[in-house]
């Protein structure tokens, strides 16, 4: 029988070193259903237990970070220290974002790309919200990204959160 390791949750995301420990950290801070105050309207987002995206990314040199995305289909990353690190900047970034435009999604339920406060690296925490499950709202990803990008996605569609 595999011996079974306990990993203790760090206190921020920022002391994050490996992958378990942003597996644990992740469960602990952020699973679930966490209810956010955005310009004083409260706002329920849903974080999936096996979502992996806040702590990956499509190419890298990490560990394989795998997810069953459905019955016989998996999604495979690779674990980003860097996004590991970031955690907990994703619900700030929702609660006090700066800028939210369209994504991509079918008419009347497109993603809200919201993004956060500009970060002490000169970076914004960019979170991709899909709508549902009922007056919900889905973390997709969450990731940060270039002053240069942030700056070009105000030339995008403003969409307006959260909605009515």
């Amino acid at each position: 029988m595999a011996e079974r390791v306990t990993i203790v949750p760090v206190e921020s995301s920022d002391l994050i070193s490996t992958l378990d420990e942003a597996r644990e950290y992740y469960r602990v801070k952020l699973s679930g259903v966490r209810r956010v105050t955005c310009y004083t309207k409260r706002i329920e987002i849903v974080f999936e237990a096996d979502m992996t995206h806040v702590y990956s990314e499509e190419n890298g040199d990490g560990p394989a970070v795998v997810r069953q995305v459905a019955p016989g289909r998996s999604e495979t990353r690779r674990f980003s220290l860097k996004r590991a690190r970031l955690m907990d900047h994703v619900l700030p970034a929702i609660s006090r974002f700066t800028l939210s435009i369209e994504g991509q999604g079918a008419k009347g339920r497109e993603n809200k790309v919201l993004h956060g406060p500009k970060l002490e690296s000169g970076e914004y925490m960019r979170v991709v919200l899909r709508p549902g499950p009922k007056a919900a709202w889905t973390c997709v990803s969450a990731f940060p990204v270039s002053a240069k990008s942030y700056w070009e996605a105000h030339r995008s569609k403003r969409a307006k959160f959260p909605p009515k």
